[in-house]
């Protein structure tokens, strides 16, 4: 009923906003595909690019065995990853506990989660497409399964869309991306030869880690005098036979009409044998048992030898982290790293001066970062996730003048941020204390320049501890959550202040999972205490003290699996009035389903919106998820 209520309702809507709707909230692709420049001269290896366009007699052909759509980012965020598919790909190691057999997921996974979406939804899904159409081709997937009899005929159906940011996800697993082999472009052409097997190519532009991008090699011709054509299925252009070119006189690659990100022009990669920018990973890598990736190795014993801090930059910047052996990151325009046993791992998709390759340090070890905006009003985040501590910082602005501060001690463990100008941050921490888990959430707070808030955790005693060195912050919002086999517990408040040059303590082991939390102060740093305690508030009342629509939504990104069916129906009654847009609330609905109110209709026809903002809300929420084709 709910759904012919909304159709009548949505036909009056189109036939009155006219095509602006159709391109600007269906997300009609206007575009055909990438403007293509006439070449104003040609190299020989132009030349010899321009000579290899030919239908390859192999087991793999882009059509019918690759997609017949070509990559995307951020605009069919019904096939987001979920759960189940996290839960697919490394068992039920990812899940605090089972109930009726429904996963509630541990916090370090369901952040991780939301990092893959944002990068996905960020830089396009083409490791994806390149791992699918192989597990399709190679049957290790079943393309009938999914109502179709050919890779080239899949449409963006839910499942097929999964199943793509499924297999993008899939290259962070402790077990593939460590395959990666990296050399100069001669060698890469010897060992695919000795492999003999279908594989997933980096390629980056002007160096590795840089403008990364995948693409399927299926097979390497000898085209004589020391030219080779290595064969690609380029997700960015469907249907079409691409080569990269390799000449193993002068050790340099080229390809054509490559594209970073689906949503930017395409343009030429080349390197050398200085640039090492070419890479591969056996595509037999990913149809193994994957291990959990670092950022939650301690989750799943038979990961890896070795355990990282996973340091994560998101948005357009540059970061630098220094430990006592070494520096990596961004120094100037150049990648470097002299920490030993630490290493990049590309973001593929992405342009490198959007976020920088994600590094991985050992994770014992103590480091300071420094984060750079380089536009103004930039968006950044910076994520660490650690056995002993991991924190995200959320919903920074940066400037290019300012830097902002991080110093990590996973042996206390202790993390100081530092504000680099005013900031208003969201704060996420996850942690153990004696077997139990917690995920806490600061929030509603309001740093100046050079102000930090640094937290340290006992976990022997089970005190959480919070100081900041600035001005006062009065009504920080505080949301715990505590999750154990026998279940999940919320606290929240909106009434925290943390005192400036104080020490605030909390008791979380003394917390009865329902009642107030046990609040010590120490006004002057001296080891006295004044006791006092924080009301537990109703999750649904402190959501308004949060801040901005995105704040909210982030914070129940990482709440929201965790709450009760009282805590859930209050959240789904809350939301409407809080100051969302239709196309904001449409969005909400439809990555935290269960927060959409049972009756829909009734909760819209109590907003009167618009027809236009109605059509906004339709189309975010995908209401018709079974058919999502353009």
């Amino acid at each position: 009923m709910l759904k012919k209520v909304l159709i009548i309702i949505l036909a009056g809507v189109i036939l009155s906003a006219g095509a602006f709707f159709a391109l600007n909230y269906l997300g009609i692709d206007v575009l055909s595909g990438f403007t293509k420049t006439a070449k104003t001269s040609a190299s020989d290896t132009e030349t010899a690019l321009d000579a290899a366009r030919f239908e390859p007699d192999i087991a793999f052909a882009p059509n019918p065995d690759g997609f017949g759509f070509r990559n995307y980012s951020k605009r069919y965020p019904e096939g987001n990853l979920t759960i189940e598919e996290v839960r697919d790909m490394f068992g039920d190691v990812i899940c605090t506990r089972l109930e009726n057999g429904k996963c509630i997921p541990h916090p370090k996974v369901l952040t991780w989660l939301n990092d893959m979406n944002e990068i996905m939804n960020g830089t396009g899904h083409c490791i994806g497409f390149t791992v699918a159409s192989h597990q399709f081709q190679t049957k290790f997937l079943s393309v009938n399964d999914l109502g179709a009899d050919k890779t080239y005929a899949l449409n963006r159906d839910v499942p097929v869309l999964r199943t793509i940011s499924r297999g993008y996800s899939s290259y962070y697993a402790s077990n593939v991306f460590t395959q990666e082999v990296r050399d100069t472009p001669s060698k890469i052409v010897d060992a695919l030869m000795l492999l003999d097997e279908p594989v997933d190519i980096g390629i980056y532009y002007p160096k590795y880690g840089q403008n990364g991008h995948s693409i399927l090699g299926y097979d390497v011709v000898n085209k004589e005098d020391g030219i080779y054509h290595i064969l690609v299925y380029d997700n960015n252009h469907p249907g079409e036979d691409n080569v990269i070119v390799v000449d193993t006189n002068k050790d340099t690659w080229f390809y054509a009409e490559g594209a970073v990100n689906p949503d930017q022009p395409a343009g030429n990669y080349q390197g050398d044998a200085d640039t090492k920018s070419l890479s591969f990973i056996p595509l037999s890598a990913y149809n193994q048992s994957l291990a959990c990736p670092a950022d939650f190795a301690e989750l799943c014993p038979s990961t890896a030898e070795k355990s990282f801090s996973v340091l994560t930059i998101f948005g357009r910047g540059k970061a630098l982290a220094e430990t006592s052996d070494g520096l990596i990151g961004q120094s100037g325009d150049t990648l470097v790293n002299t920490v030993p046993d630490s290493r990049f791992l590309p973001v593929r998709g992405e342009l490198f001066s959007r976020q920088m390759p994600i590094m991985l340090l050992p994770d014992n070890d103590a480091f300071s970062l420094q984060a750079q905006g380089s536009q103004a009003n930039e968006p950044m985040s910076i994520s660490v996730a650690n056995p002993s501590l991991s924190v995200k910082i959320d919903h920074l602005v940066t400037q290019p003048e300012q830097i902002e501060r991080l110093n990590f001690d996973p042996t206390g463990p202790q993390v100081a941020f530092i504000a680099g100008g005013p900031q208003q941050p969201s704060f996420e921490f996850i942690f153990t204390q004696n077997g139990v888990e917690y995920q806490v959430q600061l929030t509603g707070l309001k740093l100046d320049a050079g102000q930090d808030l640094t937290v340290n955790v006992d976990t022997a005693n089970g005190d959480f501890t919070v100081t900041s060195n600035g001005q006062t912050i009065p009504k920080a919002v505080l949301v715990i959550t505590r999750l154990t086999p026998d279940g999940e517990a919320t606290f929240a408040s909106s009434n925290l202040t943390i005192s400036s040059g104080a020490t605030q303590l909390l008791e979380l082991d003394k917390w009865d999972g329902v009642g107030p939390m046990s609040l010590l102060l120490d006004d002057n740093n001296d080891g006295v205490y004044s006791k006092s305690t924080l009301t537990n508030e109703p999750v649904a009342e402190v959501l308004p003290a949060i801040g901005t629509s995105e704040k909210i939504f982030s914070n129940l990104q990482h709440l929201a699996p965790y709450l009760d069916g009282e805590q859930t129906g209050a959240v789904a009654t809350t939301l409407p009035a809080l100051n969302f847009t239709a196309e904001q609330l449409g969005s909400t609905y439809l990555a935290l389903p269960g927060l959409q109110p049972d009756d829909l209709a009734g909760t819209l026809a109590g907003l009167n919106l618009p027809p236009k903002e109605l059509a906004q809300f339709a189309v975010a929420r995908r209401f018709d998820e079974a058919k999502t084709s353009t």
